[in-house]
């Protein structure tokens, strides 16, 4: 799910945690690093656009475990940026708060979760210059933050899920996951397997992307989950209708046409049960 890129940049998160910081010496480090960090978020910008990210180099554990990474800041200070400055502390909080509460939905499960932390699209553990980059920071649910995605990142460019403030728009506004209904007593209602299937036109990374994105946050078995609580209402209100395809036009088609975005579960679920009966 597509969301509208953030209205706060970089400069505006950094400039909260340089009036944050207590030190003198340390605030006069960040002032000095602004432009390096103005530069290496103009990098990821332009290669979250061209859906090359995975182009970065991750900053690998190696013969020291707090290496400088950007002018002089080591690793553990472009961290402790967001971790403290932006998360904690009074001037940064705000901020957050606004990044958070950019979306009431998770886009990275199509909005079955409501956001509850900032994750970082690039794992700061790998990527600490981009740790405070509002870019990096998706509002997304805790299923999505700890169990699907995590601290993982894309090595190579079929290997990167969908990226929701910088990806092209065809993978938001075309469908590519559809649902298979499958009934087998007429009288009770049946159940829905979701499945990828991105039209032929694209792309082989594109079509292997969705597939990665719809296994890394198992969105065929949620959206199941919330199809089955759906079926029940809509198989007791399709026998109140003599003509199926009355139905069809009363209550399934008006669902599909007004729905939010291609791929929203149920617009997906009301396509597979328009297709079937």
């Amino acid at each position: 799910m597509q969301i509208s890129r953030p209205e706060l940049s970089i400069t505006d998160t950094l400039a909260a945690c340089i009036n944050g910081a207590s030190r003198d010496a340390y605030k006069q480090r960040l002032v000095m690093a602004e432009n390096e960090i103005l530069r290496q978020a103009e990098l990821y910008c332009r290669l979250g656009e061209q859906g090359t990210l995975y182009q970065i180099t991750a900053l690998l554990s190696g013969s020291s475990e707090d290496p400088v990474v950007l002018a002089d800041l080591k690793k553990s200070e472009l961290i402790r940026l967001y971790e403290y400055y932006l998360r904690k502390k009074k001037t940064g909080r705000e901020l957050y708060d606004t990044l958070l509460g950019s979306s009431d939905k998770c886009p990275f499960c199509g909005g079955l979760g409501r956001p509850r932390n900032l994750d970082h699209y690039l794992p700061k553990a790998f990527f600490s210059q981009f740790s405070i980059l509002p870019y990096n920071l998706i509002p997304a649910c805790r299923d999505c933050n700890m169990e699907g995605k995590g601290d993982a990142y894309a090595q190579t460019q079929e290997d990167q899920i969908l990226h929701p403030f910088l990806d092209r728009s065809h993978f938001f506004e075309q469908q590519w996951i559809f649902a298979r209904y499958i009934q087998e007593d007429s009288d009770q209602p049946g159940v829905f397997e979701f499945y990828t299937s991105p039209p032929s036109q694209w792309s082989d990374i594109d079509k292997a992307r969705v597939n990665k994105h719809f296994c890394e946050f198992d969105i065929g078995a949620r959206y199941s989950v919330k199809a089955a609580q759906e079926i029940s209402d809509v198989f007791a209100q399709r026998r109140l209708f003599s003509c199926v395809d009355e139905f069809k036009r009363t209550n399934l088609e008006p669902v599909i046409a007004n729905a939010s975005f291609a791929n929203y579960w149920k617009r997906v679920m009301y396509i597979g049960l328009l297709n079937t009966l």
